[in-house]
């Protein structure tokens, strides 16, 4: 099936709109305990192909992303051992995506990157509209049952602030300048199921 995929400029201005910020949290199914997680990283380290994504959490087509594309290739290729994904986060749309950012790193801490990746993308709504407020990060972190002593001391003390400016630099300088952009191995492909399957394929004749 195919997938209507568009681009979001880095330094775009955020628009706003979408869905109330306020209300009940999603809080997204935990994904196969099968399938190793490390960091950033998800799926065998071993691998032999590798899938970098550089994304924005407040980027409305990085959810879509989230929602109908890296899903299917980690039950294609990921559960299987084909492939593993390493997931770049950057903040280029607004202060809310440095501070998600930031809160998904304080998670990392925890060794629950990828839960509260995931959580983010379940309750994402407008572009720098309150849904990836501090308060609002705050309860996402409770609702998959971090730490909030430990989340909150990392969270409140800005630690990952300048990580987070240094990663979206080093994203920039290195040729990133939409996202969702997508690296099968190196290689700049369109983040669609059939792009990044028809990439790992070439990949893996090669």
């Amino acid at each position: 099936m195919g997938v209507v995929v568009a681009l979001v400029l880095i330094g775009a201005v955020g628009r706003g709109g979408g869905n109330s910020p306020t209300g009940a949290i999603v809080v997204p199914t935990e994904r196969p305990s099968s399938v190793e997680q490390a960091g950033h990283v998800v799926g065998d380290p071993a691998a032999p192909v590798t899938i970098v994504e550089y994304l924005d959490f407040q980027c409305p087509f990085c959810g879509r992303a989230a929602a109908q594309v890296m899903p299917a290739i980690e039950q294609q290729y990921v559960e299987d051992g084909v492939a593993r994904i390493e997931i770049r986060p950057i903040a280029i749309i607004g202060s809310e995506s440095v501070r998600a950012t930031a809160a998904a790193e304080c998670a990392n801490d925890q060794g629950r990157f990828f839960s509260f990746h995931d959580i983010l993308f379940a309750n994402q709504s407008g572009e720098q509209d309150g849904a990836f407020g501090d308060s609002r990060l705050k309860e996402f972190a409770e609702a998959i049952g971090l730490d909030m002593g430990v989340f909150g001391s990392c969270f409140d003390s800005s630690t990952y602030d300048d990580k987070v400016a240094a990663d979206t630099a080093a994203a920039r300088d290195a040729g990133v300048r939409v996202t969702p952009t997508v690296l099968v191995n190196g290689v700049n492909v369109e983040p669609t199921v059939e792009a990044i399957s028809a990439a790992i394929d070439q990949a893996l004749n090669s």
